[in-house]
């Protein structure tokens, strides 16, 4: 009797300890977190978010005049601010601002120029001078608090985002429509108000009207400026002319003054066939569409096949061996115990529920702390070293599924460690032994516990999926976290399922035991895939 009482003093003294280790690595977290992020988002950056059609405007002066007003060098230089301006009116830039836009939750129509102080954002002149003049006031403090906090919630107008899409494709219909029907030669200007280039142009085709028809689009009124952009693209315009005044004739884009004038008095001299100019110009516009149109497509499958992308990884570590192993000796142990092996199996699948997905939100949450300008111009280095770590991964998982084909289990190298184990081995026996009004918690316990430690092993793909989800953040993150963690417990449910019916592990064993090598397949083509993604994208 006493050395029973011995052993089971000893087992709470372990729990004990677990727990307050646990308690531990809780409490101290957000501390780890806060110095991580803190270090991770030095300097401090400014990035200055404009839109400049123009080529007479320089969009991005008014600013530099209010940093140098509002903010002293000294103040610059010691907090060690860096400025990054971005015209929107380019495809590189835009595509740089709709990630900031989706990171921020900065709303969809969102008037620019737009600042971002690190993790904060303003929107017009005025706001960015009070912004500027609450760092130069604030310094270090406003450093800090930038750092330590995330004030915006991620948000995004999908559905707006599909309604210009549609406002876009109506006006390439129109246009469609309009040069289909045209006799004359089809000009297409585009324009904006204030600027000395297009006033040129204008006048000079005016002088022509009746030997050419001028469609005309002004880029500030009636959603032109996408419209434009998708004609850029379509035509194959470089980005450094991409501005107005800009003319699109037959399949030929000019921009600049300078540039159309001399290219119609050309045109005006040839006396072109205007069927055949209109012909091209038609079939460009058609090109364009259709781009449209499969872009669409694409942004709104983009979402489906990261969740299917996610899920299918979820399933994969679902059926890590490690993970079924210890499942299946905590059901045994509950079946010879003679309890309830569907309410066990589920308390336990619970804790595991909740503790990858704590364990997911928090490495996801401070890796994306990380200064996106930072990650920029080391991306490709990073996305090497991913890749070359994914290929590891892969090799051995494929070494180990043809270890396993040939019944060499003993080599088996992608595994969790013996001694941890061995630890959990004891946990779960420990835990299952006991009874009464707190069993049911402990069981819970358990499985974050367990999960914690199989991590380890699990976690090779969890955080390849979270690295997957940083670069490409098509889907929200809350949602995409749901659906990894549920399809991992998939083949967990399903096991516990036949388990309470059969009251019995063999089989599931047997199973697992047969499959071995396929699931290993399956993992190495996983992070193959995972390994090409970030050498191509």
């Amino acid at each position: 009797m006493q050395g029973m009482r011995r052993t089971e003093q000893s087992g709470y003294r372990r729990i004990i300890f677990l727990l307050k280790l646990l308690s531990i690595f809780v409490f101290f977290f957000p501390f780890i977190t806060k110095k991580v992020t803190v270090c991770a988002a030095e300097p401090l950056e400014l990035c200055f978010y404009y839109e400049n059609v123009c080529a007479t405007c320089q969009g991005d002066a008014d600013f530099f005049k209010l940093l140098q007003q509002c903010v002293s060098g000294e103040l610059r230089e010691e907090l060690q601010i860096e400025t990054f301006t971005y015209n929107v009116f380019l495809d590189s830039c835009k595509e740089r601002y709709e990630e900031e836009r989706a990171r921020l939750g900065i709303p969809q129509g969102t008037s620019l120029p737009v600042l971002v102080a690190g993790n904060q954002w303003v929107s017009g002149y005025e706001e960015i001078e009070a912004l500027l003049l609450k760092l130069e006031e604030e310094g270090d403090a406003f450093l800090e608090a930038n750092n330590t906090e995330k004030e915006i919630a991620q948000a995004k107008d999908v559905s707006q985002d599909k309604d210009e899409s549609d406002v876009l494709l109506k006006q390439l219909s129109e246009l469609e429509d309009r040069v289909g029907q045209a006799d004359a030669p089809v000009w297409i200007l585009f324009t904006t108000n204030s600027c000395d280039a297009c006033s040129e142009v204008k006048e000079w085709l005016s002088q022509n009207d009746g030997k050419i028809q001028i469609l005309e689009y002004n880029i500030i009124e009636d959603d032109c400026l996408d419209l434009l952009k998708v004609l850029f693209r379509t035509f194959d315009v470089e980005e450094k002319l991409q501005e107005v005044p800009a003319v699109f004739v037959g399949n030929e884009c000019r921009t600049d003054s300078s540039t159309i004038l001399p290219f119609g008095e050309e045109k005006l001299m040839e006396a072109a066939d205007a069927q055949r100019e209109n012909q091209q110009l038609l079939q460009m516009i058609q090109s364009a569409k259709k781009a449209a149109e499969d872009q669409s497509g694409v942004e709104g499958n983009s979402k489906n096949a990261n969740l299917l992308t996610l899920a299918g990884a979820g399933l994969l570590a679902g059926l890590n061996p490690c993970s079924i192993s210890m499942l299946l000796m905590l059901l045994s142990l509950i079946i010879s115990e003679k309890r309830s092996v569907w309410k066990s199996g589920v308390l336990y699948l619970a804790g595991k529920y909740v503790t990858y997905f704590a364990i997911g939100l928090v490495i996801y949450t401070t890796a994306s702390q990380i200064s996106q300008h930072m990650l920029d111009r080391v991306g490709r280095v990073v996305d090497v070293v991913l890749a070359v770590l994914f290929g590891i991964a892969g090799v051995l998982y494929l070494t180990d599924a043809i270890r396993v084909f040939r019944q060499d289990y003993g080599k088996i190298r992608t595994q969790l460690p013996v001694g941890m184990r061995r630890m959990n081995h004891k946990m779960i026996k420990y835990f299952a032994g006991k009874s009464g009004m707190l069993w049911p918690v402990l069981i819970l316990v358990l499985g974050a516990a367990i999960s914690l430690g199989e991590f380890f092993c699990t976690g090779q793909i969890y955080m390849a999926a979270i690295t997957y989800l940083l670069k490409d953040q098509a889907s929200g993150v809350w949602l995409a976290f749901l659906v990894y963690v549920t399809a991992m417990s998939v083949p967990a449910l399903c096991m516990i399922i036949l388990i309470q019916r059969t009251r019995n592990t063999e089989h599931v064993s047997d199973f697992m035991l047969r499959h071995l090598g396929a699931i290993k397949l399956f993992n190495a083509a996983l992070f193959f895939g995972f390994l090409l993604y970030f050498l191509i994208r």
